[in-house]
């Protein structure tokens, strides 16, 4: 039914916001506490491309929201202003169940075409007073109105048919059409996108067939259940969608397939926000940077969500994560990735959502920073520090088990997480071709132009260095006996020199001559801050210099420094998985399950993955033989002789061979370099 014109009850406590149907602006937060209903009335104001949007005369407006509990809200709006500018809806029972975060969306359906908005932000307070009374389920009053117009179309068409005398081949036309209504209600139930619309036709279809149907009233009655069965379908269906990508041959870039078939995904920098159409659906659009305080029993509290009062990043008010909503998947990575945000027939929760009970977690946690281990010896996810080297496996999973003994580094449940997300955004396999990341930084012997006598800076040719850079001094090569591990924190231009410039950085002062050489070596944690997108790398996403964000994770999965995984290893080239985060070690092949299944090739460029069927999170390489642009566009390391650690995505100087794919089954469990890290991996 298109919106009409609705003015707001004077006893309504309007609720104020935005949104957009093209561009994806910062949202405001609309607080609102569980249980609320009836009184609070969501204003939303209607934009395009920041410009004022009017609705049409004959478009219905709704309200499509996904709730934590795998539940679904799909409501028509209370009616829009005058102006045809504003929409209004109630605040359901429905709709406040549950506290946390929420992102619906504004949906506009006219002529049989479907937009959908910008996700609002709603934030329920927990109700101290649990209301039994109201359990959580899906309302779908848009659907109802569906299926009662389609009743009324069925009775309309009964009436007519009853009155109606004519021959039995016009019977037959009638049943025709009842037939291709029960296949549209078929349909529906495998279509969520536009399953209403499905709905929709099944009752013109019901109605056209009394036209048609004359001396068959039982034909049109027909009509009209298979008209009410498709709108139950229907609704049913509402929700079950997917987003994923297909891929064949040797070809790294795919075909987008689901509810993603039209999505354009183009990262953004710091001077351009780019279009990237996954920021207005879940689980993307769920996902956010918090600063929260990390429990010994695993558990997180959150003190503040970015643009909260108290949210900061360097670590004061706790660890920088970012908060993942549940989704489901299926699907290899390298032929046919799906996501979605509801379960659906051959999904599953991904690792990092399951309890050891088989419960779901509704959230999980990821560092939004690479691993730093500070000054109490926890490694820890904050910016504006360098991210740890030159520590073995051993050493960087005892820094994680100081915040509880189920605390842990990378593993291959953080992996699947963020692959699934990542490939299905990008639509390819060879993710560095999106954001390269910081794969063609590393760089030695950089002259010293210009001599300083006692401080925290150096003189270097104009563009040598970059604010965030990680630099060491000494003599030459990785020497660093003057100074290291500093983060450059400002360029100054020196008057009079064009071709020179003062390069400032953190620590105490110190003196350089021109006979030192600096060595570059990584990204500072933080530079990619300064993107104004959900995704994307300051100043270029090609150029190899620079970090990348992929939706707060700061360099996730590749780039700027190699990841050690701890829950698999290689013995004597077969993989071993354990599945307990307190008995990771690299001594035995005790607690640790052999995935004898899995057939490691010898060392290439990656063309394919394999899974064992008991750890599904764990795909890794197959076949080689690919190169840098084809296939998985990433290279396969490995010795086959001892026991070898695991080490994902490459560094500032792996060049093409860097990407979530790249693995590195070569180093034993003394393995230790500046180029090696790792980050904190949260319970789950």
């Amino acid at each position: 039914m298109p919106a009409t014109i609705y003015e707001p009850l004077s006893t309504a406590q309007l609720k104020h916001c935005t949104v957009d149907f093209d561009s994806r602006p910062d949202k405001k937060v609309v607080n609102l506490v569980q249980y609320d209903q009836t009184i609070p009335v969501l204003c939303v104001t209607l934009k395009k491309g920041g410009a004022e949007y009017k609705v049409p005369s004959d478009a219905d407006v709704n309200i499509r929201m996904d709730k934590r509990d795998g539940h679904h809200v799909y409501n028509p709006a209370l009616g829009v202003n005058a102006e045809r500018t504003v929409a209004y809806f109630a605040v359901t029972p429905q709709m406040s169940t549950g506290w946390g975060e929420y992102y619906p969306i504004v949906e506009i359906t006219v002529g049989g075409g479907i937009a959908g908005s910008a996700p609002l932000w709603l934030h329920f307070d927990k109700n101290p007073v649990p209301d039994s009374a109201i359990q959580s389920s899906d309302e779908y009053k848009k659907l109802a109105q569906i299926v009662a117009d389609a009743k009324a179309s069925a009775t309309a068409a009964a009436k007519s048919a009853t009155a109606a005398a004519n021959s039995a081949a016009a019977a037959k036309t009638s049943e025709d059409a009842a037939a291709k209504s029960a296949e549209d209600a078929a349909n529906s139930s495998t279509e969520a996108n536009g399953s209403a619309d499905v709905a929709s036709r099944s009752a013109t279809a019901a109605s056209k067939s009394e036209k048609g149907a004359a001396g068959s009233a039982r034909a049109a009655n027909g009509s009209a259940n298979a008209a009410a069965a498709s709108a139950k379908a229907a609704a049913s269906a509402v929700g079950a969608t997917f987003y994923g990508v297909d891929f064949s041959g040797s070809t790294s870039a795919g075909t987008r397939t689901g509810a993603a078939a039209e999505f354009v995904f183009t990262p953004g920098t710091d001077t351009s926000a780019g279009q990237n159409d996954f920021d207005g659906v879940y689980p993307w659009a769920g996902m956010r940077r918090c600063c929260a305080t990390l429990n010994a029993d695993g558990t997180v509290t959150v003190n503040a969500y970015k643009g909260q009062p108290g949210y900061i990043e360097d670590g004061t008010n706790g660890e920088v994560l970012v908060e993942v909503p549940l989704f489901y998947v299926s699907g290899m990575l390298d032929v046919n990735p799906r996501v979605s945000a509801v379960p659906m027939p051959g999904f599953r929760a991904p690792k990092k959502f399951q309890n050891a009970d088989g419960s779901l977690k509704q959230k999980c946690y990821l560092p939004a920073f690479p691993g730093s281990i500070g000054a109490d010896g926890k490694l820890h996810s904050i910016a504006g520090v360098v991210s740890t080297g030159n520590k073995t496996i051993s050493q960087f999973l005892a820094a994680a088990r100081l915040w509880g003994e189920t605390y842990c580094i990378n593993t291959s449940a953080y992996f699947e997480v963020l692959a699934y997300l990542m490939i299905v955004a990008y639509g390819t396999r060879n993710v560095q071709a999106k954001m390269r990341g910081v794969s063609n930084l590393y760089a030695t012997n950089i002259a010293v132009t210009g001599a300083l006598t006692s401080e925290a800076a150096v003189i270097v040719a104009k563009g040598a260095l970059e604010v965030g850079n990680v630099i060491s001094i000494g003599t030459g090569d990785e020497d660093e006996t003057i100074a290291s591990r500093r983060i450059v924190t400002a360029i100054e231009a020196i008057e009079g020199d064009t071709a020179n410039v003062k390069a400032s950085f953190t620590g105490d002062p110190i003196t350089t001559t021109t006979d030192h050489k600096i060595w570059r070596i990584m990204q500072s944690t933080g530079t990619a801050n300064s993107v104004l997108s959900t995704c994307g790398s300051p100043v270029s996403n090609t150029d190899g210099k620079h970090s990348f964000v992929f939706y707060g994770v700061e360099n996730p999965l590749y780039g700027n420094q190699w990841r050690m995984e701890c829950d698999w290893k290689s013995i004597d080239g077969v993989p071993y998985y354990c599945d307990d985060p307190t008995k990771y070690q690299w001594s035995s092949a005790n607690d640790y399950i052999k995935l004898d299944t899995l057939a490691l090739p010898g060392e290439d460029w990656a063309k394919n993955l394999q899974a064992d069927e008991r750890v599904p999170q764990l795909q890794i390489t197959k076949e080689v033989g690919g190169s840098s642009s084809t296939y998985l566009a990433d290279y396969f390391y490995i010795n086959k002789s001892g026991t070898r650690i695991v080490r994902r995505g490459g560094g500032s100087r792996d060049g093409d061979r860097v990407g979530a794919f790249s693995i590195s089954l070569g180093g034993d469990t003394s393995r230790s370099g500046w180029d090696s890290s790792a980050d904190l991996s949260i319970p789950g």
